[in-house]
This record gives C-alpha cells, sequence and structure tokens, in this order.
C-alpha cells in the first residue's frame, strides 16, 4: 500500500490477494479496510484487466462523442425511465440527488447494461424495466463490441473486488456472491467537453454526489478539471488517475450495509482553470455495480454490536437506485 505523491487516497496493488496465499489476502484485505473507513476510495493497481479492452473502449467511445450531435441523438432513448443510450450536456444534475438544486452538469453521457441478457425466464420477465435492451450507435458497430468487452471485465473485477470487501469485513469470502448473480450495473461514459463559455455560477462538470450502489470502478483521462473528493474534514482532495489503474469509490448501499464503518463519499467534477478550459477534453468510463434488484440490504452482522445497532431500516437495492435515478435526471 502506497500514497501517491499527486494524490491524497491509498494506491493498492490488489494482485497479492487474486494470487496469493491466505497471509497475503490478509494484508490486501486490511489495506482495503483503512481505505475504505478514512475515504471510502482507493486506487487499485494488479487488477488483472488487460490494456487493449481498455484502450479500444476508450478509442471508440471517443469516436462516438465526436460524432455531430443529430448523430449521437439516435442513440437517445424515448423513455424516462431507461438508463441506457445518449444523453445530452446539460441535462443531467447529480447534486439533485442529494437535493442541492445547483445548475445543470456540464458533461455529456453514453451508459448501457448488461451486454448479453439471458434468456431465461427471470430476465425475460424484467426485459421492460431492469434488464432493458442497450442502444448501441448503428454507424459504430465496433463501439458496441469494445465496450461490452470492457463491461465484462468489470464484472469480473467487481466479483473480486467484493471478494476482498468481504474478508476485509471478516464475513465468508463469497458473502456477496447470491446478492450478486442477477444484478444490473450500469456502465456510463462521461464526456467533458472543452469548455469554450464559463460556467454559471456553481455549475460544475459533475456536481457534488455519492453513488448509489455497491462498488463504482472508474477510468479516466487525467485533464485539467478533474475528479475531486470531500475528506472527513470537509476539505475538497483531487484524484489523479495513476498508470494502468483504476480508481474504486463505495456507493450509499454499501455504507448502508456496513453501517457507515465504510464510506460512501461525496465527490465532483471540477471546472478547469480558465488558462485551460479550451483544450481540456476529458472521458471518464464508470462502471457503477448494483447488487441484484432484490437484494435486501440490511446491516452485516460483523458492523454490529451490543453499542453499535443498525443505523438503516432494510430496504431493496432495487428501491434505493431508483429513487435516486430519477432524481438526478428531474
Amino acid at each position: 500500500m502506497k500514497r501517491n505523491d499527486n494524490n491524497s487516497i491509498e494506491t493498492i496493488d490488489i494482485s497479492p490477494f487474486l494470487l496469493g496465499d491466505y497471509c497475503a489476502k490478509l494484508e490486501v484485505a486490511h489495506a482495503v479496510d483503512l481505505a475504505f473507513q478514512n475515504t471510502g476510495f482507493l486506487i487499485i493497481t494488479g487488477h488483472g484487466v488487460k490494456q487493449n479492452i481498455i484502450h479500444n473502449a476508450f478509442s471508440e467511445l471517443n469516436n462516438f462523442f465526436s460524432l455531430p450531435l443529430n448523430k449521437k441523438e439516435q442513440s437517445r432513448s424515448k423513455r424516462n425511465d431507461n438508463m441506457r443510450g445518449y444523453v445530452g450536456l446539460e441535462e443531467n444534475t447529480l447534486s439533485y440527488s442529494m437535493n442541492d438544486y445547483s445548475p445543470p452538469d456540464l458533461f455529456e453521457r453514453y451508459t448501457c447494461g448488461i451486454p448479453d441478457i439471458p434468456n431465461d425466464d427471470f430476465h425475460n420477465a424484467r426485459r421492460d424495466s431492469i434488464f432493458q435492451t442497450n442502444i448501441w450507435p448503428k454507424d459504430f458497430p465496433e463501439m458496441g463490441a469494445s465496450v461490452s468487452d470492457y463491461f465484462r471485465a468489470m464484472e469480473k473485477l467487481t466479483a473480486n473486488l467484493l471478494r476482498i470487501c468481504a474478508s476485509a469485513l471478516k464475513v465468508d469470502e463469497n458473502f456477496f456472491t447470491d446478492k450478486i448473480d442477477h444484478h444490473s450495473p450500469l456502465l456510463s461514459a462521461n464526456l467533458y467537453p472543452d469548455q469554450i463559455k464559463t460556467p454559471e455560477a456553481g455549475q460544475l462538470r459533475a456536481g457534488a454526489h455519492t453513488d448509489y450502489g455497491s462498488i463504482t470502478i472508474l477510468a479516466a483521462e487525467d485533464k485539467p478539471g478533474g475528479l475531486q473528493v470531500k475528506d472527513t474534514k470537509g476539505k475538497w482532495l483531487d484524484v489523479h488517475p495513476v498508470k494502468d489503474s483504476f480508481i474504486i469509490n463505495l456507493g450509499d448501499l454499501m455504507a448502508y450495509w456496513t453501517n457507515d464503518r465504510w464510506l460512501s463519499t461525496l465527490h465532483r467534477v471540477k471546472n478547469p482553470p480558465l488558462s485551460e478550459a479550451e483544450h481540456s477534453r476529458r472521458l471518464s468510463v464508470v462502471f457503477f455495480h448494483h447488487p441484484n434488484q432484490d437484494t435486501v440490504i440490511e446491516c452485516i452482522p460483523t458492523c454490529k454490536g451490543k453499542h453499535n445497532h443498525p443505523k438503516y431500516p432494510p430496504i431493496t437495492a432495487g428501491e434505493y437506485i431508483m429513487k435516486k435515478f430519477l432524481k438526478q435526471r428531474s
């Protein structure tokens, strides 16, 4: 475990957990536990995701966002309750999810869900709600293939991260397995364009918010106007991507699960300095993991005690997440 010179959050090599012996697993799990208690964020290396998968997804998504607006609009959903497809600049306000009514966010977004939805009774019964069809650009079949490969890699990485989380919480390593076996994660590519005009007062690239689900995996370009995390003292800390790494943070449901032992931390994407604003185009690819919609989120046994009672009433994952999504799109 080490603290990168440019960051105030920990960088952890998780490969010893994936490849090592019992003692190596304990060491990684302990480091993760401390990071999630301190900031709710960490940077991981040694994750095992092939670099060509990351490169191909970024390349195709950059091509998509470079299309004329009328072409991108062809990938827009016609339903307000569908989180797939294209959403234009200033159509999301993430701070709304925190009841903070700031100006709209300065990013475009493309979102997809599970690429190959299983053809079984469970998924078929929910194709009109949870497991909706992705809206891939018609003129760019390569994007669908590359982003699907990336999505599958993130699913595998999430499963490994949740094994580490379980070990850190001193429950069975497979504690989360039956809670994610028909999960509904979303992958969102956020394009923060060059800022050619001055933002409104209080307007950011992405307003301050917490994530909603269990765990988030972020791959981002290190450009002016990047991620900031609010620490426990109320200070905003810059987070810079590290080569061959992912930025990891926890969502609200993991904070509920752990009775706030681990933090779902407020974060935002700041505007670039005026001197660099016209050359600050930045792409981030974010994998939001959500447990099974019917999973009841309630305090994990090792996170409560005689003087540490559960803070939150049980709630299903689907109920909580949909409520948050609709608020940000209002």
